[in-house]
């Protein structure tokens, strides 16, 4: 998982990244919002907010169980 202070991407990567398939750019995108996902997990209110739903954060396996996450509204705040 990245920090705040880290970057995520260099140059090079970024060069390389106009060269991936479809599928490449998919997979580093779903490993980027796993990243987010963990991270905000950390959180107690998105911790509990999942929980609450039934969703484990910690399996997401694939775009279908992102799309399990529930969504956060103003008034879920």
């Amino acid at each position: 998982m990245t920090t705040a202070t880290e970057p995520v991407l260099s140059g090079d990567t970024y060069d390389a990244i106009e060269n991936w398939s479809p599928a490449q750019l998919a997979d580093w995108q779903f490993e980027r919002i796993r990243d987010v996902v963990a991270s905000a997990a950390g959180n107690g209110f998105y911790a509990g907010h999942w929980q609450d739903s039934g969703v484990d954060p910690r399996g997401l396996r694939d775009w279908d169980d992102f799309h399990r996450l529930p969504l956060t509204s103003k008034q879920t705040l």
